[in-house]
């Protein structure tokens, strides 16, 4: 869902490039990872819905199941769709907050821990509208020419269309249009949601089209979500739901036309979508401007003014002098930094995959949140609370294998309270003694209210939470000694967090006046008062010598801001003004309806065993060509792709017929993710003719053969995760075999099968790169390989690989240093080489060869830069390089080669796929003759 966006991209990608690009690719599936081998499956089958969840799970599945049934109607209605059965996979495993669509095989996932950023309404209902809406949009092509297609290809075809002719801000922003529409809440009726779009309008105006939609290496751009939301919603409003309806059939009835969507605007609207877009920015620039004119805005002191992207979130103090707060900009990895009064600033450390919700800092400690992932499961993972002293500049962890969430320290960082979240969605607040890591106390609900940003009171009595149910949100405040709780403020639909206690109030954030801004809660009377009137946004606030410290939204990020917190200068909370933009409710009368919890069905569905091996086999996709999950490679033929919908069993069967040699091949491949070692394998069988020499009658012949191959492997993906370094290892044993059958009469081969077994370990550590970096700051990469043949007297290989990257001599400059060694012992020929040798040469055969090279890449520039739609241009780099190879045991040529790749990110005609394409040239040392060649990757 929110954080969707990079995998939804990929997978949508894998699935389209077979069917219009027959080269090599990366697989034609998509798996995003698996859940434990050792978790056992249930299943719920309503009408429209497959519910597929974990044991132990089956009060949430059963809501699920009927939150879908009744949003099912709601969702489809103005797209005029109503899409047949659908699988729902949920995940219940992980730390992260997600969800996604896939379409080979079709099926959605949700990944159900609620995140503590959530707006005011339950998590597996904005799921719901949000997820279920991009299955009525892909079930929208099955129409048409696409419609025929899917009897050719499968569902392949129909994600391909989807993908390659529906533009990415129309896919996220109506299914945002959607949940927002149809209930009280969803991200368009959030000023955090709104305050992107906003600052970037007023303060440096509209981007071109192609920046906004492709982003850039330079600016900040907004999201597909935000910037899709607006384009959607203000169309929708405009021209009426209709628009994008009749967009979707243009783009699944006449595809071949190139530009099918960007066509069915033109007609409707008399714009294309470059158009489009201007006309509907100028439009919300007037609008906001004319809200803003009106603002009375705080005054404050800037302690960051920063002039190009930087985005400081959590400011809090840690002394007098100085403060630390989280800091993100492109050109560094994420990093905690400390600011002095005057906004010097100094780096205290570099931060993983950290939760940016919260920060907290007491007695010179330092705590906040990290993932902790599991080695194996991609779809296991928990959470990590990470303590740094300022004073010994000690960083310590603590991982219990659970689920906490905005760690929040006591006054003399002995202890933390923390959300926590159980794997069936038992939620509570957890107060942990830090020295042994022991759960001294918790803290529930009678609703099990969802608690998010929990914090202290200033004697360490008593403890502040947002909480989130069916009604909304709400603070709560709990004894700590008594245990006892009362809710402060009324359940509404408005988003509220990051509460902290000043005095006799309880300061947070919210949304009230349509722009969030920081509000007081008298706790003796529960009056509620606005102290900020922020242009775009003003959140997370802390008290700071006595005057409001606070994150400021701006188009450059968010900026740290100082103010006085006089209580004679707030104003009462019935007197704020609501400046957002009403485009919500303009969407929601069109709807005419919402999902009410009175109206979610409360039936009661039978549950019953999913099993694992009865499922195994999960045709999807079809076609006529080939393709190898094995060598990644595209041919004519024909194949069957089957995928199971837990993602452990992929299998791909075809034949494929060689263009050169004139001839084809049957083949099996079969992929098991499911235990902890994986497991593929191949096998094919083929009819081959090739011209052979009789030494004996010194003529050569046609030799006619069948030839079988068997390859199977066993291997271990492990990924670890420490601080801001990641490793991968893979060990890895394969065995293959190869057996040639000769079909000429009186004619035999002096070796008719081959055995090898094949032992090697992959491993790798790199260090988190900037999104400016071309290459890793810091990494290493080794391969080791051993070859035999331990059933016949055939030699054998080893071979050894690495690759190791340093800081270039500034700033997004790199040097990466390759070193390989292979050494072929006895009858050794026969095997393939493993390492690479010097760029620009061909046909290099060695015993015992070494290899070298070195590449530097910098950045040349970021033009941002379009031609009109047929290409935009991001980013312009260069790479240097020096390669030689050479024999290590006798002396002879050393082949040596220098050149350059200058190359160019663009995209071409409004796609979303980024391509490096380039220009190579290198210069053969030995023998002084230069060689050119064109680059072209994907960037993935």
């Amino acid at each position: 869902m929110i954080k969707a966006l990079n995998f939804k991209l990929f997978r949508i990608l894998l699935l389209f490039l077979p069917v219009i690009n027959p080269v090599n690719t990366q697989a034609q599936y998509y798996a995003g990872g698996q859940s434990p081998g050792s978790l056992k499956w249930d299943q719920i089958n309503s009408a429209y819905f497959q519910i597929i969840f974990p044991k132990g799970y089956e009060n949430q599945a059963n809501y699920l199941a009927n939150i879908l049934e009744y949003a099912r109607v709601l969702d489809g209605k103005t797209l005029q769709n109503f899409p047949r059965k659908i699988s729902v996979l949920l995940h219940n495993r992980t730390a992260n907050s997600n969800a996604e669509v896939g379409w080979a095989p079709r099926r959605i996932e949700f990944f159900t821990q609620s995140p503590q950023d959530s707006y005011a309404q339950e998590w597996l209902q904005q799921l719901a509208l949000h997820e279920y809406r991009h299955v009525v949009q892909l079930d929208k092509m099955n129409q048409g020419i696409t419609k025929l297609l899917y009897v050719l290809f499968g569902q392949q075809i129909t994600a391909g269309v989807y993908g390659l002719f529906v533009p990415w801000w129309f896919i996220e922003g109506d299914a945002v249009v959607t949940e927002t529409a149809l209930s009280r809440s969803g991200r368009g009726r959030q000023p955090l949601f709104e305050m992107e779009m906003r600052a970037q309008l007023l303060q440096k105006g509209a981007f071109s089209y192609d920046k906004a939609a492709h982003g850039s290496y330079k600016d900040f751009t907004t999201s597909h979500y935000h910037l899709g939301y607006y384009l959607v919603g203000y169309g929708r409003a405009k021209y009426g739901s209709e628009l994008w309806r009749k967009a979707l059939d243009n783009v699944a009835k006449y595809p071949f036309t190139i530009t099918p969507f960007s066509n069915s605007l033109k007609k409707q609207t008399g714009l294309n979508k470059a158009e489009f877009y201007r006309s509907s920015l100028a439009d919300l620039d007037s609008i906001w401007k004319e809200v803003d004119g009106k603002l009375e805005k705080t005054a404050f002191q800037n302690l960051t003014k920063s002039q190009s992207f930087i985005d400081y979130q959590n400011p809090i103090a840690v002394s007098k002098d100085q403060i630390i707060a989280f800091k993100d900009d492109y050109q560094s990895v994420s990093e905690l930094v400390l600011l002095d009064s005057l906004g010097k600033e100094q780096q205290v450390s570099f931060l993983a995959l950290h939760f940016k919700e919260t920060l907290s800092s007491k007695n010179g400690v330092v705590c906040w949140a990290e993932y902790d992932f599991d080695p194996r499961w991609a779809y296991q993972s928990f959470t990590k609370i990470v303590t740094y002293s300022l004073k010994s500049k000690e960083k310590s962890v603590f991982s219990a294998q659970k689920r906490y969430f905005s760690p929040a320290l006591n006054s003399d960082a002995s202890k933390v309270v923390a959300a926590e979240s159980s794997v069936n969605d038992e939620h509570g607040l957890a107060i942990i003694e830090l020295l042994g890591g022991l759960k001294e106390k918790e803290f529930k609900t009678l609703s099990n209210d969802f608690f998010s940003y929990p914090n202290w009171s200033a004697n360490d009595t008593k403890l502040v939470a947002v909480c989130l149910n069916d009604q909304g949100k709400s603070l709560v405040e709990f004894d700590i000694a008594s245990g006892k709780y009362s809710y402060l403020l009324p359940f509404s639909a408005v988003d509220i967090s990051k509460p902290i206690y000043w005095r006799d109030y309880i300061l947070y954030q919210a949304a009230y006046t349509g722009i969030s801004n920081i509000f007081a809660l008298r706790l003796s009377d529960r009056q509620i008062y606005q102290i900020t009137s922020s242009a775009f946004g003003a959140h997370s606030p802390q008290i700071w010598n006595g005057q409001l410290l606070y994150s400021e939204y701006t188009a450059d990020g968010n900026q740290i801001a100082l103010s006085g917190i006089d209580s004679m200068d707030w104003k009462p909370m019935l007197e704020a003004e609501n400046s957002s933009f009403p485009l919500a409710e303009i969407l929601q009368k069109q709807e005419d309806t919402l999902l009410l919890n009175s109206a979610i069905p409360q039936k009661k569905y039978e549950i019953k065993k999913y099993s694992k091996i009865g499922h195994l086999i999960n045709p999807h996709s079809w076609g006529p060509f080939s393709f190898s999950m094995d060598t990644y490679g595209f041919k004519p033929g024909a194949t069957m792709s089957s995928q199971n919908k837990l993602s452990t069993l992929i299998m791909s069967l075809g034949y494929e017929y060689d263009l050169n040699f004139q001839e084809g091949t049957t083949f099996a491949e079969i992929a098991y993710l499911g235990w902890y070692p994986a497991i593929d394998a191949r096998v094919d069988y083929g009819y081959h003719q090739r011209i052979a020499h009789d030494a004996r009658a010194d003529s050569n012949f046609i030799l006619s053969y069948n030839e079988t191959n068997l390859r199977t492997a066993v291997y271990v993906p492990l990924f670890f995760s420490s601080g801001t370094w990641s490793q991968r290892i893979q060990p890895r044993l394969e065995y293959s075999y190869k057996q040639l059958d000769v079909m000429n009469i009186g004619v035999e081969l002096k070796k008719s099968n081959y055995q090898i077994l094949s032992y090697s370990i992959q491993c790798s550590n790199f260090q988190k790169s900037a999104k400016q970096a071309l290459f890793p700051k810091w990494g290493q990469q080794i391969n080791f390989i051993y070859l035999q043949s331990p059933f016949d007297v055939s030699g054998s290989l080893f071979a050894f690989n690495s690759a190791f990257y340093f800081p270039g001599f500034s700033k997004h400059h790199g040097l990466r240093v390759y070193f390989a060694y292979q050494n072929r012992i006895g009858d050794a020929d026969f095997y393939a080489n493993q390492i690479v040798f010097s760029r620009g040469y061909i046909g290099l055969n060695f015993e015992e060869p070494i290899s070298y090279k070195m590449d530097y890449k910098l950045p040349l520039a970021y033009p941002d830069f379009n031609i009109g739609s047929l290409l935009y241009l991001k980013r312009i780099s260069l790479g240097l390089f020096y390669d030689e190879t050479f024999e290590r045991k006798t002396a002879g040529t050393n082949y040596r080669s220098v050149g350059n790749d200058l190359l160019f990110e663009v995209h071409f005609l409004r796609s979303f796929i980024p391509f490096e394409l380039g220009l190579r040239s290198v210069y053969l040392l030995e023998s002084k003759s230069p060689y050119f060649g064109f680059l072209g990757t994907i960037k993935i």
